[in-house]
């Protein structure tokens, strides 16, 4: 089932900005631009022991800001 989201948010703690992102439109363009960024993973250590391991692509917001049409930015 696809979800039917409308805006994705994304907070910078560290540049007390929000970013609000279109969708589908943001979505889109990711898929048409992922092999433009480097895949990276980190892991999370879990209670008890192990570990899960996190898979994404570093995106840098002024390019989603210059590519995609409808980004809006929010200082915090």
């Amino acid at each position: 089932m696809m979800n039917c989201l409308e805006k994705l948010n994304i907070s910078l703690i560290c540049c007390r900005a929000l970013y609000l992102l279109p969708m589908p439109r943001t979505r889109d363009w990711f898929k048409a631009s992922i092999n433009r960024f480097r895949e990276r993973s980190t892991t999370t250590p879990i209670r008890g022991g192990g570990y899960y391991t996190t898979v994404g692509r570093l995106v840098p917001i002024r390019t989603v800001m210059l590519e995609v049409n409808g980004v809006k930015r929010e200082q915090l």
